[in-house]
């Protein structure tokens, strides 16, 4: 019997991550011919029909992430197999009522200690990871279950290079940025200490105070509002280290404009290089973007990032810097232990790349997204995992 699957995940009309793969995966797999609804945490009222699919609402009173709403749809639409786009430790146990399967991050080194995960994950009958990091992570820990790899796709259509140079000076003047500055960019959300915002800002600062003659700037896209325990005052640190007219930060409130999803290449296409400091991706989407916009990338050598930039000598797309240390961190439920990057390591990155002068990397960069995460390449992968998974639980 084919799956009669239930797609959870954020809305696909959101423009945050997994919103776009649902957005994407879900639309495809019903093109091809799968039964597949989708419930999201994101709808309220009834069901609608988003886009040739059925969305399921959370009922009124019901908590985020509750898992009871899964369930009973599960039930109500004659579902045998649930897929949870979602960070798996979010999730109390779904029990073995349901036929589970999360396709979910890894962005750090799991172990034993790591029982938040390592439990909820003893209840699914396959599991789904992001990257080669993450499968190799999950394996670890879930010995006795199969474990896939899928990696997120990329529109490689909306995101493409520019073909125009004249076309990036007209973007960087359109959003106030020097048309004839060396630029590096990060996309990327202010919660946390993860993403570690306040190092590519102080690697910055670094970069400028050891190349003084650099015509060089920082574009952040990212929330700039602060939330003590939660996010960082980042117009407020720009301050502190002397580089206010030297960064930009476009999603500010006062900046005054909006964008949406389909305007997020242009941003890409402003960018040299894109730089992160990022201490752990599950996947890494502003990675995969800003490379299928022929931007190549600095980020730290951990997690899913190494993979993605891998610095090859014969097929450079970026560089990658090595972390200098690991601790645990408090925010994650199970106290995972991440690498960050030292800032003057960070910050000698960004230096080779303002003197590199080889278009190789950007072509290449291009490249490998065309080869390995363009939809085109992705869904074919998604087809054959649920007939494979169709086959283990004999559905």
């Amino acid at each position: 019997m084919p799956a009669r699957i239930l797609w959870v995940s954020s809305g696909p009309w959101i423009g945050t991550g997994y919103g776009v793969q649902s957005r994407y995966i879900v639309k495809a797999l019903k093109e091809m011919g799968f039964d597949i609804m989708m419930f999201t945490y994101h709808l309220g009222g009834g069901p609608i029909n988003y886009d040739g699919y059925i969305v399921l609402p959370t009922p009124a009173g019901v908590a985020t992430w509750a898992t009871q709403p899964i369930v009973s749809w599960y039930k109500k639409t004659n579902r045998n197999l649930v897929i949870t786009l979602i960070d798996v430790w979010v999730l109390p146990n779904l029990g073995n009522e349901v036929n589970w399967v999360p396709y979910t991050p890894v962005d750090a080194p799991l172990d034993d200690y790591t029982l938040e995960i390592n439990q909820p994950l003893q209840t699914a009958k396959a599991v789904i990871a992001f990257s080669k990091f993450g499968k190799q992570q999950v394996e670890k820990v879930v010995k006795d279950k199969r474990v896939y790899m899928i990696y997120h796709g990329i529109d490689t259509k909306l995101f493409t290079p520019l073909s125009d140079e004249n076309e990036k000076k007209k973007l960087r003047q359109m959003l106030g940025l020097p048309p004839d500055d060396f630029i590096f960019g990060f996309v990327g959300v202010n919660e946390s200490d993860r993403k570690d915002i306040p190092g590519l800002l102080k690697a910055f600062s670094l970069f400028l105070a050891n190349n003084k003659d650099a015509k060089a700037t920082l574009i952040v896209w990212s929330g700039t509002k602060p939330a003590p325990g939660k996010s960082y005052d980042l117009v407020r640190l720009a301050r502190r280290y002397g580089i206010e007219n030297k960064v930009m930060f476009p999603t500010d409130p006062d900046y005054n404009m909006v964008y949406t999803y389909d305007f997020m290449p242009n941003i890409y296409h402003v960018m040299d290089w894109y730089v992160t400091a990022s201490s752990g991706e599950g996947f890494g989407i502003p990675i995969a973007e800003a490379m299928a916009c022929g931007v190549p990338v600095i980020a730290p050598n951990n997690s899913s990032q190494s993979e993605l930039v891998m610095d090859e000598p014969h097929t450079p797309r970026g560089i990658l810097v090595n972390p200098a240390w690991v601790r645990p961190t408090l925010w994650t439920p199970t106290h995972q232990e991440y690498s960050f990057v030292d800032p003057h390591e960070l910050a000698e990155a960004m230096e080779k790349a303002y003197n590199i002068n080889d278009d190789r990397y950007s072509k290449n960069a291009r490249a490998f997204v065309e080869d390995v995460l363009s939809w085109d390449k992705i869904i074919p992968q998604w087809i054959n995992t649920i007939h494979d998974i169709e086959n283990e639980l004999k559905l």
